[in-house]
């Protein structure tokens, strides 16, 4: 999963969550957990908007046959992203017009705007420019907190960075096609039905995906107390780099070499990728989390993390569900790729349901925080394992009919 050609997209990943490190101690040593709390309210808010503003045909994007093809639907998921954004928009003004969901909306444009044209890139197999913009997103988010001061610079300086780095993306994607964009709305109706199965399947399959994602500070901050929150945020946001930079990365590399190797029909090929991948995975598993944990141990030594207080238990403690999600955001590749949207459909939806049932204990059980992130943990590391089975099983069916 390593290559020459791709050795870069890791690289600049692996970089650009080095420089979030680095802005994570900075706010550890200016901002409580409180102002960190918020921030991933705010984020999980706008995260959730602008990742569903698409209806996901973004992912349509990268399984494509052409830069033709790839271009007509990405035309299609801005433009669905920007209308949907538009509406809600509308909504929120007509309600409770302020600066904040002015701020909500920015955010979400950027989110849905970034997220598809980097699946483009990504067709385009310009592992170059996907192993750049990250490190110049986190730059820019670590020099816009530098200069800006007061209660909002999280939010302020995250919307900024975003939006230069959107205006980048803007004027790559006019330079590099703006040939094959797609205005008329007959041919965006008619590339809109050759994709409404991701519309079915993928839609509401990425609706729990993304609410899994997002979610928890949301019903964190009904059940515990805003501090909490922060705890939890931030110790899941150290121990998902891994997923972040090799899961999300290997996850994208793997669907648009399993969509090549499909469409050729070379299934004895893509059952040796998956065979690596799986390795792969394992490997790097067994060396990022015990590194993380130790680096968890030692921040006392760099920072003081008084205001921190329990960082480093909690961190043990949902350890599991950070592998869980190593495991299961790269294989999740495999169905999409062998029209199995069903079945993704299926174990996301079963995926929320237990998540859900987990927040309800918690609630009527009043669980201590402690054992909810133990409960979480070990249930979705157990969800993960029969998950990742199911989408493995589905190559070796395949190649078994194949033969």
């Amino acid at each position: 999963m390593i290559n020459k050609d791709n050795l870069v997209y890791y690289l600049g990943t692996a970089l650009s969550q080095v420089i979030t490190l680095l802005t994570t101690l900075y706010i550890l040593y200016h901002f409580s957990p409180d102002s960190f709390g918020y921030f991933s309210l705010v984020l999980s808010v706008t995260s959730i908007i602008g990742s569903l503003s698409t209806l996901k045909f973004e992912l349509s994007v990268a399984i494509s046959k052409d830069s033709k093809s790839a271009i007509e639907k990405l035309s299609l998921t801005i433009f669905v992203s920007l209308l949907t954004n538009i509406i809600m928009s509308v909504l929120y003004f007509a309600f409770e017009p302020n600066i904040d969901l002015f701020i909500l909306i920015a955010m979400s444009i950027t989110i849905a705007m970034n997220g598809s044209i980097q699946q483009f890139i990504l067709f385009e197999e310009n592992h170059l420019l996907n192993g750049i913009l990250p490190v110049l997103t986190a730059l820019l988010n670590l020099i816009f907190l530098l200069l800006i001061k007061g209660d909002h610079a999280l939010i302020f300086a995250y919307t900024i960075s975003s939006w230069l780095v959107t205006l980048f993306y803007i004027f790559w994607m006019l330079k590099k096609g703006k040939e094959y964009f797609v205005f008329s709305l007959p041919s965006l109706k008619k590339i809109f039905h050759e994709n409404r199965s991701f519309v079915k399947y993928i839609f509401p399959s990425s609706i729990a995906t993304i609410l899994i994602m997002y979610f928890h500070p949301i019903l964190l901050s009904y059940l515990y107390n805003s501090a909490n929150v922060g705890l939890f945020s931030f110790a899941l946001r150290i121990l998902l780099l891994p997923s972040i930079i090799i899961g999300t990365v290997t996850g994208a590399l793997l669907r648009n070499s399993l969509s090549k190797l499909y469409f050729s029909g070379d299934y004895t090929a893509i059952k040796k990728e998956v065979n690596k991948i799986l390795l792969w995975l394992l490997i790097s598993c067994l060396i990022c989390f015990p590194i993380l944990e130790f680096f968890v141990f030692q921040l006392k030594n760099f920072v003081d993390i008084s205001r921190w207080s329990g960082i480093e238990n909690i961190s043990v403690l949902i350890i599991f569900y950070a592998v869980s999600q190593f495991f299961f955001i790269p294989l999740s590749n495999i169905p999409l790729v062998f029209d199995k949207k069903k079945l993704l459909l299926k174990l996301n939806v079963i995926q929320l349901f237990l998540t859900l049932m987990i927040y309800l204990g918690a609630y009527l059980l009043k669980w201590q925080f402690e054992t909810f992130l133990v409960v979480l943990s070990v249930v979705m590391m157990i969800f993960s394992a029969i998950s990742c089975y199911c989408f493995i099983k589905i190559v070796k069916v395949k190649n078994v009919q194949t033969v």
